[in-house]
């Protein structure tokens, strides 16, 4: 999942590349294909490392350590497959929050 065939020519991964992810320009294509009909699930792309296989066998993994450890916790599995992203992604989105506000705040200034 994530591959497809280069215009380039070649399989790669759609996704890779720090440009291409910070800017989703690899949707581009497949937003103009939906805007012309239905789009197919195969170009429907994802970085392979959050495909449901890899995420799920991220979790199982974490999950059987705790199972291991004799004391089986679903939210200590939880947290350590993908706490790491969560709490990156609360501070991206309490960073836009505060942005937001702040300009939203200063526009109001601005008119007094």
């Amino acid at each position: 999942m994530g591959k497809h065939i280069s215009q380039y020519g070649g399989d790669h991964d759609a996704t890779s590349g720090f440009f291409n992810k910070f800017s989703f320009r690899y949707m581009n294509s497949i937003v103009s294909q939906a805007r012309k009909g239905p789009v197919a699930s195969d170009s429907l792309v994802l970085p392979p490392e959050q495909s449901a296989e890899a995420s799920y066998n991220a979790f199982q993994r974490n999950w059987e350590a705790t199972v291991a450890a004799g004391k089986p916790n679903l939210r200590s599995a939880l947290i350590k497959t993908w706490g790491t992203k969560l709490v990156i992604a609360g501070l991206f989105k309490l960073l836009w929050s505060v942005c937001v506000i702040m300009g939203a705040f200063f526009f109001v200034r601005t008119l007094q």
